[in-house]
């Protein structure tokens, strides 16, 4: 649900600060929009931009080059798959390489790959191409990574066996790939998401003592084929609606349906995957729920625009001037879902 405002205002300005000591920073490639920093690697930089602190992409920005997170911060864009609003995106062209605990990127489009190198990180309402866990050369902990209502493609962890991306939670996310989706990681937890192959044998790979539950997981580049490669026993796969021939080795699951079946495939881009009214993936979660990524306690939002983010829908300029001033009217959503 949200909430519509009617306000007159010359210039809208965001600033929320997040707790009585942190502040809010505006980045903006085009300086002359005034921004208080022209890139994420200047607020890294600043002396002034402190932990806690958010960061704001303004719509329209595009940032190029590598762009590294060094303090603990979050940083917000104005979502992606927008067909309702006006209003641009934010855009990070190149890689974007978080080595602070604790950050979380929610609401930006990625052209390239996001490299988290800490603990605790988080990646929500985010478009992406490639998300790699950890760094075994550098032996950089990154623990505990969650990546939730996304947009994406591969993720990829440093091996099985391998303590620098374990423990990564997956959840509401619509993953397709070209490659192996889901690749190297230890003891995750993958539940609820819409999982999809288009030019490869499996959709996993390298995967030990994992939790993949409530998922709709379908290979839609070669029928009948195994979903899993180097898939531990420990594994725990169950209440999935699948396709492939994996029902020896895991039995608790549904392996039946292709796209058509399951979605209604109406709408575009993320809002091709809403479930249709008899979908085998109606009801089968674990919880009684429904499987996918609209389903659960924090189901998957079209258009990745973050919680508490207000939006213009219209501007309304009068054609005359009253006292040598022009008052413009804009009519304002606040995201709350």
């Amino acid at each position: 649900m949200k909430t519509t405002l009617n306000i007159i205002i010359a210039t809208v300005l965001l600033a929320v600060a997040t707790s009585a000591t942190a502040k809010s920073w505006r980045i903006n490639n085009n300086a002359a929009a005034a921004p208080d920093f022209v890139s994420i690697n200047a607020a890294m930089s600043s002396d002034d931009v402190l932990a806690g602190d958010t960061l704001y992409l303004d719509p329209a920005t595009s940032l190029s080059g590598e762009q590294t997170v060094s303090k603990q911060v979050t940083i917000v864009g104005p979502g992606y798959f927008r067909t309702d609003t006006p209003h641009a995106f934010a855009y990070l062209q190149d890689a974007l390489t978080i080595n602070a605990a604790s950050t979380k990127v929610e609401g930006v489009i990625m052209l390239n790959e996001i490299r988290i190198r800490a603990q605790d990180v988080t990646i929500e309402r985010c478009k992406y191409t490639t998300i790699v866990i950890g760094n075994s050369f550098y032996h950089l902990n990154a623990q505990f990574a969650k990546i939730r209502q996304c947009y994406g493609g591969r993720i990829a962890g440093q091996g099985s066996n391998n303590n620098y991306s374990s423990y990564c939670t997956i959840e509401n996310c619509i993953l397709i790939s070209s490659s192996t989706c889901i690749d190297g990681l230890s003891i995750p937890e993958i539940r609820r998401n819409y999982i999809k192959e288009t030019a490869s044998s499996f959709l996993f790979a390298n995967i030990n003592s994992a939790t993949i539950t409530d998922n709709i997981i379908i290979n839609t580049y070669e029928t009948g084929v195994r979903l899993f490669s180097s898939v531990s026993n420990s594994v725990n796969v169950s209440h999935n609606v699948m396709s492939g021939t994996e029902n020896a080795s895991y039995p608790d699951n549904i392996y039946e349906g292709t796209e058509a079946d399951i979605f209604t495939l109406t709408g575009q881009d993320d809002q091709l995957y809403q479930l249709k009214d008899d979908s085998p993936a109606k009801g089968y979660a674990s919880d009684g729920g429904d499987c996918g990524p609209y389903g659960g306690l924090t189901p998957y939002v079209a258009g990745g625009l973050p919680n508490g983010y207000p939006y213009y829908t219209k501007a309304i300029i009068p054609a005359k001037s009253q006292d040598g001033k022009v008052n413009v009217s804009l009519k304002i959503k606040m995201q709350n879902e």
